[in-house]
C-alpha cells in the first residue's frame, strides 16, 4: 500500500511539473505578459499602441531570470515616451558591442534584430537591453537569462 501511495505521489509531481510548464509557455507568449514583464523588470512601461511582431520567451530554470526577446511596431515615433524614459539617442560603442545573443538558435528574422547603422534611441536596465529604431518604428527587449 505504501508503494501505491509513492508511486502517485511521484505521478502527480511529475504531471504538476510538466503541466505548470504547458501552462506558462501559453501565457508566456502574450503581448500582455511580455509587456509586464519588461515593465517589472526595467520599470519600462511599452505604451499600449506598440504592437509586438515577435516574441521568444525560454524558462531557463526555476530560479533565474528567463530569457526574452520581443520586439514592437509601432505607427509613430515617440520621442516624448523615450525620452520620459531615460533612452539616449547618442551612439553608444558599448551597448553595440555587448546587445547580443544567438538569433538565429531564437529564430529571429534580419529585420528584427538590432540595427546600429542609422540613428537609434538606447537604454540599458538591470542588464537589459532595449534599443528603438526610428527608420522602422521597432523596439527590441531583449532579456538576457543571469
Amino acid at each position: 500500500m505504501l508503494i501505491k501511495k509513492v508511486i502517485l505521489l511521484v505521478c502527480n509531481f511529475i504531471f504538476l511539473l510538466f503541466a505548470d510548464e504547458a501552462c506558462g509557455a501559453v501565457v508566456t507568449k502574450t503581448p500582455a505578459y511580455a509587456k509586464l514583464r519588461i515593465e517589472d523588470i526595467t520599470g519600462v512601461k511599452i505604451p499600449s499602441d506598440a504592437k509586438m511582431v515577435f516574441h521568444y520567451y525560454i524558462r531557463t530554470s526555476w530560479q533565474d531570470r528567463d530569457e526574452q526577446y520581443s520586439v514592437f511596431e509601432f505607427k509613430s515615433e515617440s520621442t516624448d515616451w523615450l525620452m520620459n524614459n531615460s533612452f539616449s539617442n547618442e551612439k553608444n560603442d558599448s551597448f553595440e558591442k555587448y546587445f547580443h545573443c544567438n538569433w538565429d538558435d531564437m529564430g529571429v528574422a534580419e529585420e528584427y534584430r538590432p540595427d546600429f547603422s542609422s540613428d537609434y534611441w538606447w537604454q540599458i536596465v538591470n542588464g537589459v537591453y532595449i534599443e528603438f529604431i526610428p527608420k522602422k518604428l521597432t523596439l527590441i527587449v531583449y532579456i538576457d537569462s543571469l
